[in-house]
């Protein structure tokens, strides 16, 4: 009777253990076989040009600020007694902090120069038209959330035009009707910008890029189930090549054109970019001269 119990368990065991394998072998089929259709044997029009890889590029862009924001937040403190102190602390004795953080700050710029130039590639050749329509509205949702990741995560290191701007760019919303103040108010955690705003931004802002991570593999999957666009205009998929290794090649060209052009800013023009009138502490009672947006804000 043991016996016949223990090759019952044992069977059991067995049979538990093939499930297992045979289902891990499926679910590695099944990635590296999406990863093969997606990534490497990918139908590609022939035509494509450099203007093509500003979307890889926005991917790419997207992982970076994301890695340094993490590495970021490990030592930014949402206080607005804290905030300026706790980035200067930062660049000055956190080990590679003023790298990290000129990294981001900078990476934000770039982010736009890419979003725009992979925008206006769009307009130009109509991606916009059918049959892919509901990709180019992905987009735009995608550019609105990118824009007001930016914006809240201007107003963090709680300088002189983080506070002002914040002020200026929420009391836009008053203009609403019918129910604006009670947003701004909402939005304040209160009747003025002041230490909810901080950390209700702050909170905003580490939200959201795992939100745009989420809907650019959305965006992904439109523009695998449509097709790129050719500068050509045909979409016959005569011509297709396979995104392996023809235009990989040209994503990592453009990829290392853009760390070059990247890597300038950072080393050697870290803040010409960036407002002179944030590197001093926020102060309420006294409004600088000039309150202007970010570049990337004026278009």
């Amino acid at each position: 009777m043991n016996e016949i119990v223990k090759q019952t368990a044992l069977a059991t065991r067995t049979r538990a253990r093939n499930v297992s394998l045979n289902k891990f072998r499926w679910n590695k089929n099944y990635l590296l076989g999406f990863v093969d259709s997606h990534l490497i044997h990918y139908p590609t029009p022939i035509g494509l040009t450099y203007a093509w890889s500003f979307g890889s590029l926005a991917g790419m862009c997207l992982v970076i600020q994301i890695i340094s924001g993490i590495l970021l937040s490990t030592h930014y403190t949402a206080n607005i007694d804290l905030a300026f102190a706790s980035v200067e602390y930062i660049m000055r004795d956190v080990p590679n902090g003023w790298f990290i953080r000129y990294v981001h700050a900078n990476g934000a710029s770039m982010f736009f120069i890419v979003v725009y130039s992979h925008i206006f590639r769009g307009l130009y050749y109509g991606s916009y038209m059918k049959p892919r329509q509901l990709l180019w509205c992905s987009g735009v949702i995608l550019f609105l959330l990118i824009m007001g990741t930016a914006f809240t995560g201007y107003v963090l290191p709680w300088g002189q035009m983080s506070f002002w701007g914040a002020t200026v760019i929420t009391n836009m919303v008053t203009a609403i009707p019918f129910g604006g103040q009670t947003i701004v108010e909402w939005l304040w955690g209160g009747f003025t910008v002041n230490a909810p705003t901080l950390r209700r931004f702050y909170s905003v802002h580490f939200l959201l890029p795992f939100i745009i991570a989420g809907l650019t593999l959305v965006h992904l999957a439109l523009l695998h189930k449509d097709g790129s666009n050719s500068p050509i205009g045909s979409d016959t998929g005569v011509d297709d090549v396979p995104f392996y290794p023809y235009y990989f090649a040209k994503d990592l060209f453009a990829f290392t054109c853009f760390v070059l052009f990247f890597s300038v800013f950072v080393f050697f023009f870290p803040n010409f970019l960036n407002h002179p009138d944030n590197c001093i502490p926020e102060d309420p009672m006294e409004t600088p001269k000039h309150i202007v947006p970010e570049w990337y804000f004026l278009p």
